[in-house]
């Protein structure tokens, strides 16, 4: 039998009656205006049905038995799958040049699938992806496969396709609407997105464009030191730090309280010239990853109120972790600012016990020190593509150098000697992010159970592509 020009695919649960109604109306769908939709001479039918089996006790096959017409394929799926999941494993098992997607509780309408295909496969300008009414939508199974299918946010299947479509767009692939492709939503059906929800995407690419402008208001303040001098300039700075504080605490606190505490949120655990900045970024141009910056630096405006006691702290971070919204919630901690908070990293397990810890490290304490005092020098905490590095060079003290070393080495010592700690994370060692950041960081997640989107990237770069002898004075 030859290819078939498409293949459905429909994910049945535990409700049999509104999926018996929606496999009626597939069966309704007329065969013969499809078999232009093969690219290539099929001499088998112009399409099949793929029903992936999503009940317990694997009772779909009795309703497509039910069916003598359909053209059907019963797949049982792993287990443990999300809805995206189920999606997918549907679409491995399907054969057809175009795959169209409908929800078990969608009756589609005479002509549906017909007029999906139709705006795929036009002989003039076809689309990569069509999306009908309800949920349902359909791929160029060649699309489908780059973008690697739908991705599990552990959301609503409605907020999985516009995701599905957001990453479409990005990667240059055409998607458009098929109004022709009517469904009538049955019992259970989910209602379909609104045309705000399918504005999500955008507006999440907006916000992100967003917080990289203000970050520079962010970085502004980190030169506040408690033995800055006591001028006019520094003056009006706390006062602006503190009126954002406020304000920002307000909204953060008041959306936390509304929400439960995150489960296992994601604790990056780092030191200043370690790649968490690198990080930071990557983590949250990933869909579904919402990772909050310093919050416990208390010279910046997310930062923890001026108050004293490691209780003051933990729920400061406590609010602003449940006021994040994710699939994957967290923030990034340095251990310094553990310290000062009176707080260790045993803390935060016994306050999140399914907390996933990433612990970042630079091999060469050297490098670190020399970066951080051209960080401080040169007033500049990163650069990006087409940024020119300031030309400078620092003066290395001994024993400052020795005693930053101590410093560092005791914090980490102290932070992992609690196996717990090491049991719930991984650690990843700077010099491998910086040679390859998106390759390491998704197999640092990969041993947290976590993935990271295939199209991140970022704009950061090293300080210097030297020796680090090449900025030191009198080495």
């Amino acid at each position: 039998m030859g290819r078939p020009g498409a293949s459905v695919i429909m994910v049945v649960g535990e409700d049999d009656v509104p999926a018996r109604e929606a496999l009626a109306a597939l069966a309704a769908q007329e065969p013969a205006s499809l078999t232009g939709a093969s690219s290539g001479a099929s001499t088998g039918a112009s399409w099949e049905l793929v029903v992936v089996d999503d009940t317990p006790t694997g009772r779909t096959a009795e309703l497509t038995a039910a069916l003598p017409d359909m053209r059907a394929r019963v797949v049982r799926r792993p287990a443990a799958h999300s809805a995206a999941g189920a999606r997918n494993t549907g679409a491995v098992a399907a054969r057809g040049e175009v795959l169209a997607f409908c929800d078990a509780a969608d009756r589609v309408a005479p002509g549906w699938l017909d007029a999906l295909v139709r705006a795929v496969t036009a002989a003039v300008d076809a689309a990569d992806a069509a999306i009908g009414g309800g949920t349902t939508s359909a791929w160029r199974a060649d699309a489908f496969a780059r973008l690697g299918g739908y991705r599990d946010l552990r959301r609503d299947l409605a907020v999985e396709d516009d995701d599905l479509r957001h990453r479409a767009g990005r990667a240059g692939l055409r998607v458009v609407d098929c109004p022709d492709a009517a469904v009538a939503p049955g019992p259970g059906a989910r209602p379909a997105a609104s045309p705000l929800a399918r504005r999500l995407p955008d507006l999440r690419e907006q916000a992100v464009r967003r917080r990289r402008r203000h970050r520079i208001d962010d970085r502004a303040v980190h030169h506040l030191r408690a033995d800055a001098p006591d001028g006019p300039e520094s003056q009006r700075d706390r006062a602006r730090l503190e009126v954002a504080r406020a304000q920002r605490l307000a909204r953060t606190y008041r959306a936390g309280l509304r929400r439960p505490r995150p489960r296992d949120p994601l604790l990056v655990l780092c030191q200043p010239r370690t790649g968490s900045t690198l990080v930071f970024e990557l983590l949250n141009q990933s869909a579904g990853y919402s990772i909050a910056s310093e919050v416990l630096h208390r010279r910046i405006a997310i930062g923890p109120p001026p108050l004293p006691g490691p209780a003051v702290a933990m729920l400061h971070l406590d609010l602003t972790l449940r006021a994040r919204q994710g699939s994957v919630v967290g923030a990034k901690l340095h251990l310094e600012q553990l310290d000062q908070a009176g707080l260790t990293p045993s803390d935060l397990l016994a306050r999140y016990p399914d907390a996933r810890i990433l612990v970042l490290y630079r091999q060469s304490l050297l490098e670190q020190y020399v970066s951080m005092v051209t960080a401080r020098q040169t007033g500049r905490w990163r650069l990006d593509a087409g940024d020119r590095p300031a030309p400078t060079t620092v003066r290395v003290d001994r024993d400052e150098l020795a005693a930053f070393c101590d410093v560092q080495r005791a914090r980490y010592h102290r932070s992992l000697d609690d196996p717990a700690v090491l049991a719930a994370g991984t650690i990843l060692r700077y010099e491998d992010l910086a040679a390859d950041p998106v390759g390491e960081l998704r197999r640092s997640l990969a041993d947290l159970g976590l993935e990271l989107e295939p199209d991140v990237s970022t704009t950061l770069r090293r300080q210097s592509s030297g020796s680090v002898l090449d900025r030191i004075e009198d080495p």
